[in-house]
């Protein structure tokens, strides 16, 4: 099985149901070493993890599905790219037609995975995530910031 480079450091936390389409994904990083830990597929969970930071994730995966689709999840995700940016953000969706790694959607996320996941688009994802599209997000945020 591939491996993400320094798996072991890195802290995944999953937004959906444990037994949901984030199970597979979650399990595959686990026995790679990565800390798995999981909050109900809520949107006041969500908008928890925006207010208090309490949690800190290197990383966050949601269930889009779970959280009831993009309609009811949109508030949430833009709260929480606002208030953590630097906190990349992988959305799941049986409705997406294509795993998506573009800057296209860098207001909601950093990466976005059909359903069901690939590892290897997974991996992909967390890599991208992480040392590409985060910080691209991080920078057009801050430029917006400055332009106020």
């Amino acid at each position: 099985m591939p491996s993400v480079d320094g798996i072991e450091t890195l802290t995944i936390l999953m937004v959906g149901r444990v037994d949901g389409a984030l199970l597979s994904p979650a399990l595959w990083l686990g026995d790679l070493g990565a800390l798995v830990q999981w909050i109900a597929p809520d949107i006041d969970e969500l908008n928890g993890l925006a207010r208090d930071g309490l949690m800190a994730p290197t990383h966050v995966v949601i269930d889009l599905d779970a959280m009831g689709g993009i309609l009811p999840a949109f508030d949430s995700l833009r709260k929480l790219r606002d208030t953590r940016p630097d906190l990349p953000v992988i959305l799941v969706s049986g409705d997406l037609a294509v795993d998506d790694f573009s800057l296209e959607r860098l207001a909601l996320c950093d990466a976005s995975l059909r359903a069901p996941v690939a590892f290897s688009s997974l991996e992909y994802a967390l890599t991208e995530a992480r040392e590409v599209n985060n910080p691209a997000w991080v920078a057009r945020l801050k430029d917006l910031r400055a332009g106020l």
